[in-house]
């Protein structure tokens, strides 16, 4: 699965409108690129110590 099919399964789930931007940000820190693999992003991302990948997301809203 690509980020960017993440991506949009979260919004769906998260019910956002076409004016809510949607950030995912790995550890915290790190953008990920939409074209990446959820696998890829869990091989480089992952916790050393309980090997989870901790994601987190925030919204805005934008005006087109």
């Amino acid at each position: 699965m690509t980020v960017n099919h993440f991506l949009l399964l979260l919004r769906d789930k998260l019910e956002l409108g076409p004016a809510d931007a949607f950030f995912l940000l790995v550890g915290g820190k790190y953008s990920i690129l939409g074209e990446q693999t959820m696998e890829e992003i869990y091989a480089k991302y992952k916790d050393p110590e309980d090997d989870f990948l901790y994601l987190m997301y925030s919204t805005e809203q934008v005006w087109g």
